[in-house]
């Protein structure tokens, strides 16, 4: 992944209490943050209960929800997960930090309700 020495990289790594269990790179900027952590909520969820995903899902103030995919987020990481936790950072470039620049979320109508 790494052919373009300028290139920024965005780690995908998994790990649980037996340590690393899952590692990927893709170039930064391919993924907004929003898709980043839609990405790290789904691999966070293949470990989850059906239960545990619906109490995931609920709104925040609604009774029976737990904070299981909710992403913390920081200049340089976004994490999902509790255990095992999925993490995303970038690889900086020479000279530069670890700060994530991430290509902006494309403009979308909002969601139509279903019911």
């Amino acid at each position: 992944m790494r052919d373009c020495p300028g290139q920024r990289i965005l780690t995908i790594e998994g790990s649980g209490k037996s340590g690393r269990i899952y590692t990927a790179e893709i170039r930064l900027g391919t993924l907004t943050e929003k898709g980043i952590i839609r990405m790290l909520q789904r691999l966070a969820a293949s470990h989850l209960t059906p239960a545990e995903i619906i109490a995931a899902s609920l709104p925040q103030n609604a009774m029976g929800y737990r904070p299981l995919l909710e992403p913390k987020i920081s200049p340089s990481r976004i994490s999902v997960g509790l255990m095992p936790c999925y993490v995303a950072t970038v690889s900086p470039v020479e000279g530069e930090g670890a700060q994530m620049t991430l290509r902006p979320a494309a403009k979308m109508a909002p969601p139509r309700r279903w019911f």
